[in-house]
C-alpha cells in the first residue's frame, strides 16, 4: 500500500513537472510562429502577442487592473513592410542569410556603382560623387589599420560622411544581425556576407521601401493576483521582438524574449493554483517596445498602474531559454542581500551550476525601476546558445535546459523574503 502511494506521489509530481514544460514550449512555440510576425510592429504583431497572453492571464485567473489587462502607449518605428529585393551583379540574395537591411535606413529602388573602400582611395574617395554608388567596407582586407584609419571608417559607417547613395557592411563568420529604430535616414545601409559579395563585384540592385510609423499605438500587458498584503512583487519580461521585414522573412525570438513571457506565464500559474494567497501582491507586467529602447517600462514607471512605493521588489526575466552554466544576476552587487538569499537558496537545493552578480546596467525593463528607487534584479541565463537578434533564433533550438530550477529558485525566493 505505500509502495502504490509512493508512486502515485512520484508519478504526480512528474506529471506536474512535465506539464510545467509542455507548458513552456506550447507558448514559445505559439508566439515565434509566422502569424505573430515576430511580435514586432508591421501586419500588428504587437498585437497579436498581447491579445494571446492576455488570454493566458485569463486562463490563470489573473485580474485585471482597471478593467483591462492592456496600458497603450505610443511610439515611432522604422519598418519595412512591403517586398525586398537584392542582387550583387546576377546573384540574388536571400534576406536574413545573405544580406540584412540596416533598421535605420531609408528607401532604395535602383542598381548602383560599388566602390571598395581601400587604403589608398579613403582620402580620395573624399573628393568624389558617390551619389549613385555604394560604398564597399570589408575591414579585414584593409591593412594599415591606424586610429585615424579606423575613425575614418567608423564615421563613414554612422554617418556617411562620404555623401554616397549607400553603404554594405561586408560581414564574415557570422550571423546577421538586426536591431530597431525610432528613425530613418537618407540613406541605405545594408549588411552583406563575405561569401556573397567579392573584390570583382560591380553593382548592386536594390528594391525597398521603408514605412515610418511616427504615432503607433502598441501596449503593456499587465495583471495581478492578490496577496495577503499589499507589497508587492512585480515580475518583468519584454514580449516585443524585432518583427517582420518584408514579405516573408520575420525574427521568432525564441530565447530573446518568449523564454522570458513563457517563465512569467509559468509563474502566473504557479501563483494562482496556489491554495492560499501569496504572501506578497504579485504583479506581472509583459512589456512592449523593449528592442526600441526599452520603452515600454520607461512609459510604466511614468505611469504606474500601482504605487511604486509598495513595490518590495521587482524581478526582471530576460532570455531564461538556457541555463547550462546557471543564471546572472544584474544589480546583484548592488541589492547584496537579496542577491545573497538567491546564492543561498540555491547551493542549499543545487538548483544551478552557478549563479553570479552583476553591477548595474541599462540593458533591461528592470532599469527604470531601479532609477525610480525600485529593488529591481534582472536574471538572465548562461549556456551556449549564441543565437540573438537573427532570424534563426528559433523555438525548437531552445533546450530550456535551467528553465524549472530557475522557477524553483525564484519561487523559494518569494517565499523567504
Amino acid at each position: 500500500m505505500k509502495l502504490s502511494l509512493i508512486f502515485i506521489f512520484v508519478f504526480y509530481c512528474f506529471s506536474v513537472y512535465s506539464q510545467d514544460i509542455n507548458y513552456a514550449h506550447q507558448v514559445m512555440k505559439q508566439l515565434c510562429s509566422p502569424e505573430f510576425h515576430g511580435r514586432g510592429y508591421v501586419e500588428k504583431g504587437d498585437k497579436i502577442a498581447s491579445e494571446y497572453i492576455s488570454e493566458q492571464l485569463k486562463k490563470w485567473n489573473v485580474k485585471q487592473i482597471n478593467n483591462s489587462y492592456f496600458q497603450p502607449f505610443r511610439i515611432s518605428v522604422n519598418t519595412f513592410p512591403k517586398t525586398i529585393f537584392a542582387s550583387i551583379d546576377t546573384t540574388r540574395l536571400n534576406l536574413g542569410e545573405d544580406f540584412m537591411i540596416i533598421s535605420n535606413s531609408g528607401p532604395c529602388n535602383g542598381t548602383y556603382n560599388l566602390v571598395r573602400l581601400t587604403n589608398e582611395n579613403l582620402k580620395t574617395l573624399k573628393t568624389q560623387d558617390l551619389s549613385k554608388s555604394f560604398i564597399v567596407i570589408d575591414t579585414s582586407t584593409i591593412l594599415n589599420k591606424t586610429k585615424e584609419t579606423l575613425d575614418s571608417i567608423f564615421l563613414i559607417r554612422k554617418s556617411n560622411s562620404l555623401h554616397a547613395r549607400g553603404i554594405i557592411d561586408v560581414i564574415d563568420g557570422k550571423r546577421l544581425m538586426q536591431s530597431m529604430s525610432q528613425n530613418f535616414k537618407n540613406y541605405t545601409v545594408i549588411q552583406v556576407k563575405k561569401n556573397k559579395i567579392s573584390i570583382d563585384s560591380k553593382t548592386i540592385k536594390l528594391k525597398f521601401r521603408n514605412k515610418f510609423q511616427k504615432n503607433y499605438e502598441t501596449q503593456n500587458v499587465v495583471g495581478i493576483i492578490d496577496g495577503q498584503s499589499d507589497s508587492i512583487i512585480v515580475f518583468g519580461a519584454h514580449y516585443d521582438h524585432l518583427g517582420q521585414m518584408g514579405k516573408y522573412t520575420y525574427f521568432p525570438g525564441a530565447n530573446d524574449n518568449a523564454s522570458g513571457v513563457s517563465m512569467l506565464l509559468n509563474l502566473a500559474e504557479y501563483y494562482s493554483l496556489l491554495n492560499t494567497k501569496p504572501k506578497y501582491t504579485i504583479a506581472f507586467c509583459f512589456f512592449s517596445a523593449e528592442e526600441l529602447g526599452i520603452l515600454g517600462s520607461e512609459y510604466f514607471v511614468n505611469h504606474p498602474l500601482f504605487e511604486l512605493s509598495k513595490i518590495k521588489l521587482m524581478l526582471n526575466l530576460d532570455m531564461v531559454g538556457t541555463g547550462e552554466n546557471g543564471i546572472t544576476v544584474v544589480d546583484g552587487t548592488i541589492f547584496k542581500k537579496e542577491f545573497n538569499l538567491l546564492d543561498t537558496i540555491n547551493k542549499q537545493k543545487n538548483y544551478l551550476t552557478e549563479i553570479k552578480a552583476r553591477g548595474e546596467s541599462a540593458n533591461s525593463d528592470h532599469y527604470y525601476f531601479y532609477s525610480k528607487g525600485v529593488k529591481s534584479l534582472f536574471i538572465y541565463a548562461m549556456g551556449d546558445y549564441s543565437e540573438y537578434h537573427n532570424i534563426y533564433d528559433k523555438e525548437e533550438s531552445v533546450n530550456l535546459y535551467g528553465f524549472e530550477n530557475i522557477i524553483r529558485l525564484i519561487t523559494d525566493f518569494v517565499n523567504q523574503l
